[in-house]
């Protein structure tokens, strides 16, 4: 589970990580990436993102903060400033990377100050941070400045910074000239993300972006290379090409055809573009020629291999399909970085073809050369059953740019009549064909040499006369030649008279044979198998007699290339005619296609029962035989899901799912389809989680090494790297495979390395597998493997004369790496590993010719890890003694090692140690990582040194542990330190001595347990924990068995008592070291049987899987295969599990049981058992199917329960849960809908987050009629309680409902029409050729005709312009025929989506069926897969044939959509689940949600049943009514002890007439519950709005007036003087005397004495109150009214606190779900279950109140005091503030964020003092614009951000000048109700009504009424001090303003709150005034700033305050 917090510090980010994603992106157009590193532990500033490029790093600093950015931000801080820590970073970052260019950034929405100074310029007008950047350091930065042309303003600024930086002038210049600030709205660099209108980069830009935000949320600290991120960004499929475009070439027998290629190059040189087809039947070696051709080629060159012989066995390949052929060339242009790209392939194929010719138009200009290779144009269509063929979308030669070569590769000219006319003609007409030459004598010798045969001239002559140089002929014959005697070669090669078509051949070998009926029907099974090899053990189940099997192995002999018991076809030719031969019928001798399926109908009978892995292969027989009925029975989801347990290889998985699926369509069965498509997600799903191929190492621990051999190779290719399979190699000789190493040695050899180009690079981009390689390490990999099967000397000798290469883009400088010593030092590992001192004495004979260092290593290495066995390791030794002091340090280390330890020669040993470099001395910028564990075991091994050497035990360890800023790291060091100093003690006998960190282990524990919001909190501390666990294990190994076992003891119990703190992995790797230290393997063993209880429970899917492959190697060492076998089950079982970002497949599965008619309570109780692990499985999988679960119960009866379940349980929020209830409660009782939307208004928008709107329950509302007035009261809702980020959005719904429905936009209070955010989108933009552009609107207002759509057709900027025409079209349809609309479409090529717009508009207009039906043919074949989709394109693809369906014969259309489907079923993913229905509907015309579901149901329980739980949750079914359902609703909100109450019943006195059956059950059970106080709040309110309502509560209500509490009793008072009942006579007198408390003597000393202020402070820090027992800090916020209590009563003020304190904690009153709570794990509910960033009323504040209450009331009984007192200290309530309609905040009262873009200044200190008398002006105006004056104002503006800002603003107009000093401005009153209004007696002209409450409304600002009766005024019974004059007019009112809530503290970065009072005052109103005497009026003026800030983990805090205030006299 991850850490409370971990997540949401990263939240809002996303703007900010754009600059990363882009240079992430753009790193990877220039396939210049390695690796990037997210929130890197070595960085202190330059940590958030780094990435790693081949040439060059860029450090991210990232920041969300809303505030300025000053010159004190970048240089001061309390610990390391960010122009500190980022240069020293960018120096660490320099030592690291000598050889790349650094560059730093620091990245922030916050603006460049303006406004602050810097004091160290040193001329007069101190500059703003923003010149400072623009003036000095961007100039540096662009070479505009150097250091001799600063000017002397700056040189100070310069110093101060090289003093702070403690740098250099040149070391300064260059982190100045690398640094970049990129801030707010100067996001430059994603501004190039919208280069071009490129709305495919753009795109992947902001994935790339999100996804950076989520992996650093979710995933802390994270390294990822390329293909990990290409794999976690979604970008992999568009990255790397789909097919390896490589060709197998016999590089041992190759012959080039000179006369050939001299040929293709003649041609070349004499044409500069076009096509050139190289013709060549069977066997004849085009496709050999091609591949060696171009790799001699300089040139540019792309490959598409249409077919390859390695991949053969494939017969229903796609090589063929025209998307991936324009794919994987744009993928090949990039990484061969021919030009430079601006985004990554699209998956349109319209796209892909306008993307490929502006990558070739580019080509054109680089005045080179490019081949475009694509062969095997005859096998497309002969072999493949692809959608769309490549040569379908070949270009015209005349649209092929100048350099530009299409070399097509085919068999026959007659396989060129498949190609579009234009090019057929091209080629034909020009002579643009090339025939391939035969062998000539001198090749064929060549060839025959190779061999190793030897022949005469004459009979290589010949040989080549009779076989014609057929390469393919010849093979065969020098196979034949091989397995013959010397005696008949002259018979062999005389015989043959080949005629030029190597089928001729084999019809000589069938006429021979074709009368053995046995034999050919041998042939006929053979020839079918699928793949291009047999397995002898599957021929056994055949072939049943000998002479069958003599001639079969005859046939091989010539045919076959035989290794054990495979046979590998010489070539597909011979297969292709044994098939087609053996199925003609022998008496017509033509095609017989029974006999076809007959031999595979005898194929699939035979194998469907073998125990042979080929039985998988039962579908493609059945295919092959046209059973498709057959297949459909077997291809289910569980059949694929047995050849995935059954580690069947993944490739051969898709291909039988994709027989199935065509299988499906030709036995008309769509549920068939259906469960083929889940299939292929479901194989899918788990090939992305657990890859085999990647995790050989786990097979192979199990010895399952036919499994791991399966995903690395078979018999005809190999599956991953060379270096991949020399390294697998490797490991299969350790284990004892040693002949299967040496065969895959031969696969593996890097022969071109060493044969052909001699040459090697570190960086080299191999074209082929267009990836890059390190062919140094590559040659390394080999000399390892190949030392275990040769001599040195030769091992040596090949790779003596390799070059190493370094080309511009290495980051290697030359000489940087040396083959022979990094071939010396890895055999050097590998011999002592495998402990051959026979290998390793044969090495040293080369080690003696490396430098002198490396020899040392090589001595070392092997005394150090072998031992005396042998005398060579004496010869070691004694060269290392004999061996010179050196100046290295590690060498001189080992020194000290070998004479302490080996030679035991201590004196000599204290002499290489005095040489030793300090660990204190070591710095980071030594290019050491400081908490790496090679410096933390450096500290050890000092220490051990130290203390062997000196003996000085006395002295401490500290004199070299260095120190670290933070402690915690210092004391870190400090143990490895003390851990050395017990291991020399060890060393001299004196183990119990040693024994001292056994004490100390529970404290060194202590050093993890900090979570990450923790300032102690450290990173590598936490992320590397064994390596001090092992570490101390190691030494306690070393003390006593006994003594080690004790320490597992202490780990256990940290184990189980600590266990939040130890991750899995953590775990492991301490478990590993106690299983190879071979002691207490028990103790493992129950650890690890812990460990499989846990390893998959919390966790993403990736960390089970990586977790679980670590928990197999540990079983393994364990000897414990079974258990290992157990845990790879899981693994296998578990790959299917969503991943932990969001994955919508569960929810789209979900969706499906709306749709169904069956019960499906069932589905929904399985995923509420699921919901608990998937949330602590996955990110916020568990979110959406928390809210269906609840949506769907709401109506079953136990809605309530489900509801409080998931709300505690964390799976649903409030404010989420709430708006499904409200909505669902509308629906219901749509005519109480004011009480559900204010509920929804005034508690679910006034507390949300801006992460996004809510529209769901407004489209509810909306879907009710409603009156104009009624929208007009939604819009004031709206504007008076919603955020104001998402204020617009809301306001905009609203917009919509009200133009639909006829309203105008004035009369529903919006003044400004709404419109949404427009997407910079590039189809809205006509790109013309001048470079200018026209928008929609303008292209409209110019077309009016076809003429006028083809002159701009003829301006359109076609390369650069994406504009969609078809907006244009459907708006002109009436101006255009139906031949000019087909025109349009031809000469445009619309794209579908495009397409299916027009045909839409055309069919709903009626237009000719004739025409929208071609417009659909032509959607429908210009589609990709993409279309499909309807996240891509909203599905034109379904839309296109939903059309077509209507116009069109509906059997038609479905076989039509049927066929299309099965054909692509590769496109299925889990995305689609959510609208793949709507393609079924279309196929089945009996479709049934039930029916379908059944399949889905299979594929999900596979995902939900690794979730499913036994755990106790509430039934989905009960008996509760709607009725009671909102009541709950009602009580439970009113128990949220924020304020929720007063919300509610504001809102139900509001809607007290539609409400009063619901107001009497709340009050009923608030009675009931003896929740008296908010009984009679509620009592109170009404008995205002309706007194009769409140007459039958008359006997409750006498009870409660003699409740122990006054407050109750007052308000009781209250009520029963409203019904005119004389209460004194009801007052109960009770006989009491003063309670003992108050008269004794109690001993009071305080625990501790802390001012307001600072309790406040450490309030802002912790966030939570100081549990005490000290009565007066209990009570301390109500001090003031214990004094006053004291002063009256002359009791002690510590004994009214006791009292006070022991009432409150007996008889306070909570809610049963806080009952016992701290207020820390309250505020944890609030966030991390409500998920409500408010403040809550703290359970000790509430619990004095009711003392004090209580207190208040015996005391006032007892008359110690009177009701006056009393009444001022309880007066909380005025139930007349529930009647005040606040009002939307005012246009006068301006914002403190300008536009809704920017932030809100919650951590810009430097907003505090940029206040003016300007703004004093501006935003405290006396007169806005209109007739009336402001009187007074009091308003409070909050910025919702990080930090906490809020602007106070107060004026007033007064008669006289006052001081402003105080806090409050205003003529104050003091706790005054609104009834007590006429009555105060007071001086001023306003009156503001101070009370400490949270109901600002009681703080209301008015008229002096003693004024305004002496005005002649009345005061009104309506509005808010609403004063009349004589004619009834009004002349004074007082207004509440209100926008949002300023208790909203969630992370609306771009919102504010505010709310206030103002009085508004007519002209008239003033003269009244003047009237009575007063000469002269001024106006006082006021705004206060504070800023509080807190970042309790970097132990940050600080408090701003500011003030500005004027009196100005009104004129």
């Amino acid at each position: 589970m991850k850490e409370i917090g971990e997540v949401s510090a990263i939240v809002g980010y996303n703007k900010q990580y754009e600059i990363c994603a882009l240079e992430i992106y753009e790193a990877l157009l220039d396939n210049q990436l390695v690796k990037v590193e997210f929130a890197s532990n070595k960085y202190e500033k330059l940590d958030d993102v780094l990435i790693i490029n081949k040439d060059s790093i860029i450090a991210y600093q990232v920041k969300d903060i809303g505030a300025n950015f000053t010159y004190s931000n970048f240089t001061t801080s309390d610990t390391t400033s960010l122009f500190e820590g980022c240069f020293n970073d960018w120096k660490l970052l320099r030592s690291e990377y000598p050889n790349k260019e650094i560059t730093a950034c620091y990245v922030s929405n916050q603006k460049p100050s303006s406004h602050d100074k810097i004091n160290s310029f040193s001329e007069e007008n101190l500059p703003s941070f923003k010149k400072f950047k623009d003036e000095f350091w961007e100039k540096i930065n662009s070479n505009e400045l150097d250091l001799d042309s600063i000017s002397n303003g700056w040189k100070r600024t310069f110093e101060e910074l090289k003093r702070i930086s403690k740098s250099t002038d040149e070391e300064l210049i260059g982190f100045i000239k690398s640094f970049s600030f990129i801030l707010e709205d100067e996001y430059i660099k994603v501004q190039k993300t919208f280069e071009g209108n490129n709305y495919q980069r753009i795109n992947d830009v902001d994935k790339i972006s999100k996804q950076i935000f989520s992996i650093i949320g979710r995933r802390g600290r994270v390294t990822l290379n390329r293909f990990q991120l290409l794999k976690e960004f979604g970008l992999l499929s568009r990255y790397e090409t789909h097919f390896k475009h490589s060709f197998f070439v016999d590089e041992e027998h190759y012959q080039p055809i000179n006369e050939t290629i001299n040929e293709i190059d003649k041609l070349i040189s004499n044409v500069s573009s076009g096509y050139i087809a190289l013709i060549g039947n069977a066997g004849s070696g085009k496709s050999t020629l091609l591949t060696k051709w171009i790799r001699n080629r300089k040139e540019n060159v792309l490959r598409y291999y249409a077919y390859v012989n390695k991949e053969i066995n494939n017969e229903y390949g796609f090589r063929g399909e025209a998307e991936i052929f324009l794919k994987d060339l744009l993928i090949q242009v990039r990484e061969n970085q021919l030009s430079q790209q601006e985004n990554l392939p699209s998956n349109n194929i319209q796209e892909l073809k306008k993307h490929l010719f502006s990558e070739l138009k580019k080509l054109e200009y680089n005045d080179e050369k490019t081949f475009i290779i694509v062969d095997g144009l005859d096998h497309i269509e002969r072999e493949q059953n692809v959608n769309r063929s490549l040569i379908d979308i070949l270009p015209n030669p005349n649209q092929i740019p100048k350099n530009i070569y299409f070399i097509l590769g085919t068999r026959t000219t007659e396989n060129l009549e498949g190609l579009p006319d234009r090019i057929k003609i091209n080629i034909q007409n020009e002579n643009r064909i090339i025939s391939i030459r035969p062998f000539s004598f001198t090749q064929t010798k060549l060839l025959i040499e190779s061999h190793n045969i030897k022949l005469d001239n004459d009979q290589i002559q010949s040989l080549q006369k009779n076989t014609l140089g057929h390469p393919l002929f010849l093979r065969y014959t020098i196979e034949e030649l091989k397995s013959s005697d010397k005696s008949k070669y002259n018979h062999i090669i005389t015989q043959k008279d080949f005629k030029g078509d190597i089928y001729d051949e084999y019809r000589i070998f069938w006429n021979k044979n074709k009368n053995e009926d046995n034999f050919i029907e041998i042939l006929g099974i053979i020839s079918r198998f699928r793949y291009s090899y047999i397995d002898l053990n599957l021929l056994e189940n055949f072939i049943t007699k000998r002479v069958d099997w003599d001639k079969v192995q005859k046939v091989s002999e010539h045919y076959f290339f035989k290794k054990k018991n495979v046979w590998q076809y010489f070539h597909n030719s011979f297969k292709e005619f044994l098939k087609e031969e053996t199925a003609k019928n022998f008496i017509t001798n033509e095609y017989d296609k029974k006999r076809n399926i007959k031999y595979h109908k005898t194929i699939f009978n035979v194998i469907r029962d073998v125990n042979n892995e080929y039985k998988f292969n039962i579908l493609y027989h059945l295919f092959e035989a046209e059973d498709y009925q057959n297949i459909v029975e077997i291809a289910s989801q569980s059949y694929f899901r047995e050849q995935w347990y059954s580690f069947r290889n993944y490739r051969y998985i898709f291909e039988d799912i994709k027989l199935a699926a065509k299988s499906s369509y030709l036995a008309k069965s769509p549920k068939s389809l259906f469960s083929c498509f889940l299939a292929n997600i479901e194989i899918n799903q788990r090939i992305n989680i657990f890859t085999p191929n990647s995790h050989s190492e786990v097979f192979f621990r199990l010895n399952r090494i036919d499994i791991a051999n399966s995903f690395i190779f078979n018999a005809t290719e190999i599956f991953v790297t060379k270096g991949e399979v020399l390294n697998y190699a490797l490991e299969l000789y350790k284990s004892g495979y040693i002949d299967l190493a040496s065969e895959l040695l031969k696969k593996g050899e890097p022969d071109f390395q060493l044969n052909i180009s001699k040459e090697v690079s570190p960086n080299y981009y191999d074209s082929n597998e267009l990836t890059e390689i390190d062919e140094v390490s590559l040659i390394v990999d080999w000399v390892k493997l190949s030392s275990l099967f040769y001599p040195l000397d030769d091992i040596f000798k090949r790779i003596a004369s390799l070059k190493i290469r370094y080309d511009e883009r290495s980051h290697y400088k030359e000489n940087d790496r040396n083959l022979f010593i990094e071939s010396i030092e890895e055999l050097t590992s590998l011999f002592i590993e495998l402990k051959d001192w026979e290998k390793l004495k044969k090495l040293a004979v080369f080690v003696e010719e490396l430098p002198i260092n490396n020899q040392f290593f090589f001595y070392f290495d092997i005394v150090w890890q072998l031992g005396n066995t042998d005398k060579y390791y004496s010869e070691c030794l004694n060269k290392l003694n004999d061996w010179n002091v050196s100046k290295v340090n590690p060498i001189n280390k080992r020194l000290a090692l070998i004479q302490v330890f080996h030679l035991k020669d201590i004196k000599k040993g204290k002499k290489y140690f005095n040489l030793l470099a300090s660990p204190i001395e070591i710095k980071e910028s030594d290019n050491i990582d400081r908490l790496e564990s090679s410096f933390l075991l450096y500290i050890f091994e000092y220490s051990k040194l130290f203390y062997i050497t000196s003996k000085e035990f006395s002295k401490n360890p500290s004199l070299f542990a260095p120190i670290d800023k933070k402690n915690l790291v210092s004391a870190y060091y400090l143990e490895f330190a003390e851990l050395g100093k017990s291991y020399a003690y060890i060393y001299h006998n004196k183990k119990d001595a040693s024994k001292g960190f056994l004490f100390r282990l529970n404290s060194i524990m202590n050093y993890f347990h900090f979570s990450v919001s923790d300032y102690e909190y450290e990173y590598y501390i936490q992320n590397n924990k064994s390596i001090l666990i092992n570490l101390i294990l190691k030494i306690s190994k070393r003390i006593s068995i006994d003594f080690f076992n004790s320490v597992l003891d202490v780990i256990d119990k940290e184990w189980k008592d600590y266990s939040k703190f130890w991750k899995d992995r953590d775990k492991q790797n301490v478990i590993e070291f106690v299983i190879k230290s071979n002691i207490n393997i028990g103790w493992c063993i129950k650890n690890l049987e812990s460990l499989d209880l846990s390893i998959f429970e919390d966790n993403d899917i990736d960390g089970r899987v990586e977790r679980g492959a670590d928990q197999i190697k540990l079983w393994s060492l364990s000897n414990k295969n079974n258990k290992a076998e157990n845990i790879l089950n899981q693994i296998m079982s578990i790959s299917v599990d969503v991943r932990y970002e969001k994955e919508h497949q569960l929810d789209y599965m979900m969706d499906w049981l709306y749709k169904m008619k069956g019960e499906v309570t069932p589905e929904f109780i399985s995923y509420l058992k699921s919901l608990d692990s998937i949330k602590y499985k996955t990110s916020n999988s568990s979110d959406y199917l928390a809210e269906e679960i609840l949506r769907y119960s709401l109506d079953k009866g136990n809605g309530f329960e489900l509801f409080k379940y998931l709300l505690f349980e964390s799976f649903i929020n409030l404010n989420d849960s709430l708006e499904i209830v409200l909505a669902y409660l509308l629906n219901k009782s749509p005519k109480n809908w004011r009480l559900f939307f204010k509920l929804f208004s005034r508690i679910v928008l006034n507390c949300d987050g801006g992460y996004g709107g809510r529209n769901n329950f407004l489209k509810k509302l909306f879907s009710i009629e409603l009156k104009e007035n009624d929208v007009k009261f939604i819009v004031n809702e709206i504007q008076i309680h919603s955020i104001s980020e998402q204020r617009k959005g809301y306001l905009l719904e609203v917009q919509k409902y009200a133009e639909s429905n006829g309203l105008k936009i004035e009369d529903i209070d919006l003044k400004h029409k709404s419109e949404p955010k427009q997407d910079y989108y590039s189809s809205s933009v006509l790109r013309l050729k001048n470079d200018t552009t026209l928008s929609i609107d303008e292209v409209l207002n110019q077309v009016n005709s076809y003429k006028d759509f083809e002159n701009l057709f003829k301006k359109e900027d076609t390369s650069n312009s994406y504009f969609k025409w078809s907006k244009i079209i459907t708006k002109k349809l009436d101006q255009l025929s139906d031949s000019e609309i087909t025109k349009i479409i031809k000469k445009r090529h619309l794209n579908t989506s495009s397409l299916v717009e027009v045909a839409s508009i055309l069919y709903v207009e009626n237009r000719s069926n004739d025409l929208v039906k071609s417009i659909i043919i032509i959607a429908i074949n210009e589609s990709s897969n993409s279309n499909w989709d309807k996240g891509y394109d909203g599905g034109s693809k379904i839309k296109a044939y939903n059309i077509l369906e209507k116009i069109e014969n509906k059997d038609l259309v479905s076989d039509l959509v049927f066929n299309d489907l099965s054909d692509n079923i590769q496109i299925s993913s889990n995305h689609f689940l959510s609208f793949v229905d709507e393609i079924f509907k279309l196929i089945d015309k009996n479709f049934n949600y039930d029916e379908y579901y059944k399949f889905i149901k299979e594929y999900k329980e596979q995902i939900i049943n690794i979730h499913l739980k036994d755990y106790p949750t509430p039934t989905i079914i009960g008996d509760a009514s709607d009725y009671e359902f909102l009541k709950k609703v009602i009580l439970f909100l009113s128990e949220i002890p924020s304020g929720f109450d007063d919300i509610l019943f504001e809102i139900l006195n509001e809607e007290f007439d539609r409400n009063k059956l619901l107001i009497k059950d709340v009050l009923e059970q608030f009675y009931n519950s003896k929740l008296y106080f908010k009984f009679i709040k509620l009592l109170s309110i009404l008995s205002i709005n309706n007194i009769d309502f409140v007459l039958p509560y008359r006997d409750r209500i006498i009870m409660l007036f003699n409740n122990e509490r006054y407050d109750i009793h007052s308000i009781s008072l209250k009520i029963l003087d409203r019904l005119k009942i004389d209460y004194k006579s009801l007052l109960i007198e009770k006989n009491r005397e003063v309670p003992l408390i108050y008269k004794m003597e109690i001993p009071y000393q305080p625990e501790i004495v802390i001012s307001d202020e600072q309790r406040i402070e450490r309030l802002g820090k912790t966030g939570f109150l100081r549990m005490t027992n000290d009565p007066l800090e209990f009570c301390h916020l109500y001090i003031p009214d214990i004094k006053e209590i004291s002063r009256i009563s002359g009791f002690s003020k510590v004994n009214i606190a006791h009292r006070i304190k022991n009432l409150g904690e007996k008889y306070y009153r909570e809610p049963d779900w806080l009952k016992g709570l701290s207020e820390e794990e309250i505020r944890n509910i609030y966030e991390y279950k409500l998920y409500l960033k408010i403040p809550y009323k703290r359970p000790q504040y509430q619990k004095v109140w009711q003392g004090l209450m209580m207190v208040l009331k015996e005391l006032w009984e007892l008359e110690i005091l009177d009701r006056g007192t009393a009444d001022f200290i309880s007066n909380s309530f005025d139930e007349k503030i529930f009647f005040i309609t606040p009002i939307k905040k005012p246009d006068f009262i301006n914002p403190i964020i300008k536009n809704e873009k920017d932030y809100a200044p919650s951590t810009d200190e430097n907003w505090v003092y940029q206040l003016s008398n300007e703004y004093l002006e501006e935003n405290l105006v006396l007169k806005p614009k209109n007739d009336l004056y402001i009187l007074a104002e009091h308003s409070i503006i909050d910025g919702q951000g990080d930090g906490m800002c809020n602007e106070i603003r107060q004026s007033f107009v007064e008669s006289r000048e006052q001081v402003l000093d105080n806090y409050y401005i205003f003529n104050i009153c003091t706790k005054v109700h609104i009834d007590e209004y006429e009555n105060i007696n007071k001086g001023g002209i306003c009156l503001y009504n101070w009370i400490h409450t949270t109901s600002k409304k009681r703080n209301w600002l008015a008229i002096n009424p003693r004024l305004a009766y002496a005005m002649d005024l009345k005061l009104s019974n309506e509005g808010n001090f609403r004063w009349l004059d004589e004619n009834d007019n009004i002349v004074v009112e007082s207004f509440y303003w209100k926008s949002n809530d300023e208790n909203n503290r969630n992370r609306n970065l771009h919102s504010e709150s505010g709310q206030g009072w103002f009085v508004n005052i007519t002209e008239d109103g003033l003269e009244r005034i003047k009237n009575l005497g007063v000469d002269t009026l001024y106006h006082h003026r006021k705004i206060s700033r504070r800023l509080q800030f807190s970042q309790r983990k970097y132990n940050k805090s600080f408090v701003k305050e500011n003030q500005l205030n004027s009196i100005k006299e009104i004129k």
